[in-house]
């Protein structure tokens, strides 16, 4: 059995400038106020990850209630909004857009060297020890177009196809030869 080892010590906030993050902390905070926080539109969720109910413990971060699940310890937020909701958040918020607009146009070549590279090289390894034949990449709800595209420069796969991709303003990052299917997919 092959063995893929990813050393990758470098984090997000090694390579995004402070004041371009500052910005969008300010405007996630106004953000999530405006798209989130009224009454009756989050929904109680039980645990995300094992299912169950219980909670250890819950603090507030922006608004938003974080639980902890007294079963299996992960953390989720409950209530929540609503799939439509964050897809709207994601496309029409200011945070969103100046995240896209701003962070990841600064950070584009550190973060195709730096953080791309790796996951790239993470996902040759499977691709070459669990699915040798695979020729098509999908990719639902693509957010990284460059890295879709260096996956296109590296030949890993024949085509790929994009289900309702959520990358806006960088869809023109995109690969050119990109399938994309746009229309809601359950």
């Amino acid at each position: 059995m092959k063995r893929v080892v990813i050393l990758n010590d470098l984090r997000e906030s090694d390579i995004r400038p402070d004041n371009v993050y500052d910005r969008y902390k300010e405007l996630l905070v106004h953000d999530i106020k405006k798209y989130f926080i009224v009454p009756g539109d989050l929904q109680p969720v039980p645990c995300q990850g094992c299912g169950s109910e219980k909670i250890e413990k819950s603090f507030f971060v922006m608004g938003l209630r974080y639980c902890v699940c007294g079963q299996c310890a992960s953390w989720y937020v409950s209530p929540r909004p609503s799939a439509k909701q964050l897809s709207l958040f994601h496309k029409e918020s200011s945070a969103c857009i100046y995240l896209r607009s701003n962070l990841f146009e600064k950070t584009q070549v550190a973060r195709t060297e730096e953080i791309f590279s790796y996951r790239l090289q993470w996902i040759r390894g499977l691709v070459e020890e669990y699915l040798p034949d695979a020729k098509v990449f999908v990719d639902r709800g693509s957010r990284y177009p460059a890295l879709l595209s260096q996956m296109v420069k590296q030949k890993i796969f024949q085509k790929i196809a994009l289900l309702v991709p959520e990358c806006f303003e960088q869809e023109n990052l995109l690969p050119q030869d990109a399938e994309i299917f746009r229309d809601k997919i359950s």
